[in-house]
């Protein structure tokens, strides 16, 4: 009976009695032809049976966006740690846009997640610990964030105080009751594990089961090439025997020799293994002590060539005619500190050398009389307002107060300077023609005066911007600027006064309009305010200054007054 081609070979009577009856019709086509390999069964039974049937978990839309919102809750928590601004920024408001998807659920269970509680919690005392830890670095002069992460991180803070009012009574039963928040987050770690474990194993059953029937189905094809590899197996299993005797053979002898014999062999070894002849190391030697003969060459001093005698020369001559005399002329005064402000804007300008030896200058400025003293003053503040960035950009609030320093004490050295040229005998008129624009005296009193002037405007200008280009308006920064304008406003108050002594039109009308862009745009309980803290820390003589008038509308027309007569 033939053989089915569906159902493979047949039984093994069948198979005999094929073969007794082909061998009696034709022996030589038996004996001819190689001995047919039994086809596999393919129609054998399944091993589905065997498999763990996984079960298809149908959830809930609103099951899907709990499990969206813990999940970025968790990636939160990670950009936390590394200190991700930007990050936190858009993590936070996710995490509200989802709350607020999940609002009709949230109504039901009484208030949102105390997962989510806990995480905007921790968001707030990371964002107040880092905030503290950017001013206690701030006042011991450490390492400063850069501009794009402190504006990331103000918006991060003002993002969360803003954000976080509409949880307050949560936040606060959570800094009550913390107890009762990690034991949720707890079991909901350990479901999450369980759930993870429960996976694993069906994972691990199902790869099991797939082990076995591939076993199986491979153990035909294993019997086969039995032969073969026990075949092979002994031919190597003879060739590693006659291996192992011969080197037991070989150890067993080179133990039997001395310690010299040994080292002898190992040498030879090695050399016989890298190729290495008598002739190629003497040679690598003949390197080693060539490197070393130069190296010591190299170390040697070298005799001075006579270029290099004339380079010493120059700088010995040159250090003694740097080398400053005691006293110094008005002219001479001048031209050094004409030099050294010349300096400014080269390659390789050194700010701090530069202050240093303004500094050095001042205490002979200081007996040639105020002028000169306002010439040096003149020339630092010029120094600190050549980094003040561009239109975008506003002056760092350091260099603004170094600035503001120097202009206060430009100030009584002014009208030291105005009451010496009226005790000389000029009048208002004669000084004021001193301004000539020919006049080539940087020290003469109207250039100052100018100089003065424009470093006031520049101060309010620049206040002006650090208070526009800041990002967040409840940080420390903004409070640190809105303080500075306080210590502005001394500054305008006491250059008024002294115009209005001086019946100076000009110079009054600009500082007038200064003042009036101060005040003008505040309610009056803030102004009096002001002046109220101001007169606390101001002398007694000057008290009675800094009391704001009762009538502000009488005091402003007086001001537009002295803007119109210019």
């Amino acid at each position: 009976m033939a053989t089915n081609k569906f159902w493979g070979g047949g039984s093994s009577s069948e198979s005999e009695s094929d073969s007794s009856s082909s061998g009696d019709e034709a022996p030589a086509a038996a004996t001819s032809a190689a001995p047919r390999r039994p086809m596999a069964r393919w129609a054998e039974e399944s091993s589905s049976d065997d498999e763990v049937e996984t079960k298809r978990v149908v959830r809930s839309h609103t099951d899907k966006r709990y499990a969206q919102l813990l999940e970025k809750i968790k990636i939160l928590k990670n950009h936390m740690k590394i200190g991700d601004f930007a990050s936190l920024i858009q993590d936070y408001e996710q995490i509200l846009k989802m709350l607020e998807k999940l609002k009709t659920v949230v109504e039901q269970d009484g208030g949102p997640p105390k997962e989510f509680v806990k995480s905007i919690c921790g968001l707030e005392s990371f964002v107040d610990e880092m905030h503290q830890k950017h001013l206690e670095a701030k006042q011991n002069k450490g390492e400063k964030l850069t501009e794009n992460k402190q504006r990331a991180f103000n918006t991060l803070r003002a993002k969360v105080r803003k954000g976080n009012k509409d949880f307050q009574t949560e936040i606060a039963h959570y800094n009550e009751h913390p107890s009762e928040f990690e034991s949720d987050a707890a079991e909901e770690d350990d479901k999450s594990d369980s759930e993870s474990s429960d996976d694993g194993g069906a994972k691990a059953s199902s790869s099991s089961s797939s082990a076995d029937s591939s076993s199986d189905s491979d153990s035909s094809s294993s019997d086969s090439d039995s032969d073969s590899s026990s075949d092979s197996d002994s031919d190597s299993g003879s060739d590693s025997d006659s291996d192992s005797s011969s080197g037991d053979s070989t150890y067993s002898s080179g133990s039997r020799s001395g310690d010299d014999d040994d080292e002898d062999a190992a040498r030879e070894r090695k050399m016989i293994r890298w190729l290495i002849t008598d002739e190629v190391a003497a040679k690598k030697k003949k390197k080693e002590e060539d490197r070393g003969q130069r190296e010591e060459k190299e170390k040697k001093p070298k005799k001075p060539t006579a270029k290099d005698k004339s380079r010493e020369v120059e700088p010995r001559e040159a250090s003694k005619k740097e080398k400053e005399p005691d006293e110094y002329t008005p002219e001479q005064l001048v031209k050094k500190v004409t030099e050294i402000a010349q300096s400014r804007g080269r390659r390789n300008f050194d700010k701090k050398a530069y202050i240093d030896k303004l500094h050095q200058l001042m205490q002979h400025a200081s007996k040639q009389g105020p002028r000169a003293q306002l010439y040096i003053y003149s020339t630092l503040v010029s120094a600190d307002f050549d980094n003040t960035g561009s239109v975008f950009a506003a002056m760092k609030i350091e260099l603004w107060n170094e600035a503001l320093e120097k202009v206060i004490k430009m100030l009584p050295l002014l009208v030291e300077s105005y009451k010496d040229l009226k005790d000389s005998g000029y009048d208002d008129k004669a000084i004021q023609a001193m301004a000539d624009p020919d006049n080539e005296d940087p020290t003469a009193h109207p250039r100052q005066q100018e100089l003065f002037i424009s470093f006031v405007e520049k101060l309010d200008d620049e206040l002006y911007k650090a208070l526009q280009f800041t990002v967040d308006v409840y940080g420390a920064e903004y409070q640190e600027i809105l303080g500075n304008s306080s210590k502005f406003l001394v500054v305008l108050k006491r250059t008024l006064h002294f115009f209005e002594e001086t019946h100076q039109v000009q110079p009054l009308a600009i500082t007038s309009l200064r003042l009036i862009e101060q005040l003008y745009y505040k309610p009056d309980v803030l102004n009096s305010a002001v002046y109220e803290a101001i007169q606390h820390a101001q002398p007694e003589a000057d008290k009675a200054t800094w009391v704001f008038p009762s009538d502000s509308c009488a005091f402003m027309s007086k001001l537009c007054r002295y803007v119109f007569a210019a």
